[in-house]
């Protein structure tokens, strides 16, 4: 049993138990392929900033359009709402001159 404890406390299963070591740092295949990323990742985000550009010019176009609908409606309406009011008007006044 003291053989089976020498085992287990011996320097080469504590060796074994250990995590390895990393180095840390950038070798040049590492730095090459982030840079790769990094320029992949930027023309993504141009072409996104582009498409962006787009569809917010496209969406700006359709609301001037709708506003323009829109004022020619309210001119019209409005035309239409003092033709009512004159007409309106003009019967007050007629009957008002039958009356007396």
């Amino acid at each position: 049993m003291a053989d089976e404890w020498a085992d287990v406390n011996s320097d080469d299963s504590q060796e074994s138990c250990k995590p390895s070591k990393k180095k840390r740092g950038r070798g040049s295949a590492s730095n090459l392929a982030s840079e790769d990323q990094k320029t992949r990742r930027l023309e993504k985000n141009r072409q996104s900033a582009k498409e962006s550009r787009l569809r917010k010019k496209y969406y700006m176009s359709n609301l001037e359009e709708k506003n323009n609908v829109l004022e020619k409606e309210k001119a019209r309406l409005l035309r239409k709402v003092n033709q009512l009011e004159e007409r309106e008007r003009l019967n007050y006044l007629s009957h008002v001159d039958t009356v007396d």
